[in-house]
């Protein structure tokens, strides 16, 4: 029977990135279950202290170069997350020329990797950078001095727990309401993290939750969706592959026909809502922590941290899973609420989730303030509960029914 310190450097070189697993050691080798364990643990840990160097097959003259074969794809993905380099770097690393080798880090930048480009080095990285200060998206100036704009937030869609019967019931009330921008504030997908919710979505791989978001995600004719990034759910797969989520999210509902969602910024964007002889800014932000006790502490300490000069006028909040509406330092605060049912894990930390959605209505002066605020918040319980009352339009109500 071979040793712990033979079976764990023939794990070491099954893969390049991840050693073999227990049941692959045991299986070769036929040790025990403990044995196994033990060589797979070992593994891992040479494996940090010693990376293995992943080896691109363009050293083979005989394959031709091309930046969609996985075989140089790859080892360029796994190298570029791990460390930076130089075009010339990569070029030898490929076994090809520099123009190829910027071929495949545009390659890469396309399928939407988050690749950073500092004085020449290029890395993947797995942490999106939010706008130090965040870059603001102007509406123009309006004719009349009333905004009515929809606000979700949380659908967390693919997650067994998602309200799709709500997010229509919403979309069909920001038409009836005029709405034709709708901001959703962050965690459109569940993503995937297989301690938080892996028994409870409808798929574990990237590309098919986008192809699901896409398929799933409500939409109405004249009603465009702009959407900012969390740094949990969809934001897990930045760090667990360096893509840019929010930006490959856009362009997979493009490819599949959908012009009506725009990625605007991860984690805060502010928008410029401008009238008259001036403008107020509204701020869209994910923020991270658990939920308080007190539902508008939050809010209060976020806008309590704010320096001088840094405050918006309305600022709406995702993440905490709450409806509300709070006016801390003169700034309007509304907690977005959440497009899902209390799931299994908010069960287990005691968290409520307030599923709903926002019409927000507004005036503004001719100094381009806030002269009267209008924030109308929509509760859902079950959907019996709202299936039944008739609140809907029946057509509707009768397509939910038979879904449900």
């Amino acid at each position: 029977m071979p040793t712990v310190d033979e079976m764990s450097a023939w794990a070491l070189e099954q893969a390049a990135v991840q050693p073999a697993g227990r049941c692959d050691i045991q299986k070769h080798f036929g040790c025990t279950e403990s044995q196994s364990r033990n060589a797979a643990k070992q593994a891992k840990r040479r494996l940090r202290q010693e990376p293995v160097e992943i080896t691109a097959p363009a050293l083979s003259s005989k394959r031709k170069f091309d930046p969609t074969d996985p075989a140089y794809r790859g080892p360029t993905i796994n190298r570029l997350r791990k460390r930076s380099m130089s075009l010339t770097e990569l070029a030898e690393f490929l076994g090809t020329d520099e123009a190829r080798a910027l071929d495949m880090v545009r390659s890469l930048k396309g399928a939407g990797y988050n690749i950073e480009d500092v004085e020449g080095q290029y890395r993947i990285h797995g942490k999106l950078r939010p706008d130090t200060v965040p870059k603001m998206l102007d509406f123009g100036r309006l004719q009349t001095p009333e905004r009515v704009v929809g606000i979700v937030a949380d659908t967390h869609i693919v997650n067994t727990h998602q309200r799709l019967d709500a997010l229509e019931m919403a979309y069909e009330a920001f038409k009836l309401a005029g709405v034709e921008r709708v901001f959703l504030v962050g965690n459109s997908l569940d993503g995937y993290k297989e301690a938080i919710n892996a028994d409870e979505v409808y798929a574990r791989n990237c590309e098919d939750q986008k192809s699901y978001l896409a398929d799933h995600y409500a939409q109405r004719a004249g009603i465009q969706t702009d959407f900012i990034t969390g740094e949990c759910h969809e934001g897990w797969w930045a760090k667990s592959i360096g893509i840019n989520i929010g930006e490959s999210i856009e362009d997979k509902f493009q490819r599949m026909g959908r012009t009506d969602m725009h990625y605007i910024g991860h984690l805060e964007k502010d928008i410029k809502l401008s009238y008259g002889a001036g403008s107020v800014v509204m701020r869209l932000f994910h923020p991270g922590g658990g939920t308080a006790y007190a539902q508008s502490y939050k809010a209060q300490k976020i806008v309590g941290s704010y320096q001088g000069g840094e405050k918006p006028h309305i600022l709406v909040l995702g993440h905490y899973h709450k409806l509300g509406i709070f006016y801390p330092r003169g700034v309007w605060c509304i907690l977005a609420g959440c497009l899902e049912d209390q799931t299994r894990w908010m069960r287990k930390q005691s968290i409520e989730a307030h599923v709903g959605f926002t019409i927000l209505r507004f005036r503004q002066d001719k100094l381009g303030g806030i002269s009267g605020m209008n924030v109308e918040q929509v509760p859902f319980y079950d959907r019996g509960y709202h299936l039944d009352a008739g609140e809907w339009e029946p057509a509707l109500c009768d397509a939910l029914a038979k879904s449900a």
